[in-house]
């Protein structure tokens, strides 16, 4: 489980926004947080949040890379045990699928942005929208 150590932090960088046109606008997502690289703290990261937070649905934007994948792969199996979370991942294989990707999540208003390494759109690129 994640402590109030991991959880206190993150919560205030909720905070702040990254310079994206997707994050701009803070009445719609007002909260974003990075993400540290370390897979295990990383699932065990979002799964702290979603229960303090009380997200019932996110969806998960990740390139397709193994790593990636099998990251996706634990979150979604680690929430299993909370029947009223729903978890779903969307594999972007190219750059230039991402910005229709995220217009069309984005269209379900969601009201949290978690990213991971958020370098450039399709590099590195690991986005999390939450409702």
């Amino acid at each position: 489980p994640v402590g109030c150590s991991v959880i206190s932090p993150i919560a205030r960088a909720l905070n702040v926004l990254v310079k994206s046109p997707y994050c701009a606008d803070t009445t719609v997502y007002p909260y974003l947080t990075k993400m540290p690289p370390d897979a295990n703290s990383k699932v065990g990261i979002v799964k702290g949040m979603v229960r303090t937070f009380a997200w019932t649905r996110f969806f998960w934007l990740v390139q397709e890379d193994p790593f990636m994948l099998e990251l996706a792969a634990s979150v979604k199996a680690s929430l299993v045990e909370y029947d009223d979370h729903d978890m779903g991942t969307w594999t972007v294989k190219s750059p230039s699928q991402v910005d229709g990707l995220i217009d069309e999540l984005v269209q379900q208003r969601p009201r949290v942005i978690i990213t991971a390494w958020f370098t450039t759109l399709g590099s590195n690129f690991n986005c999390a929208l939450a409702k």
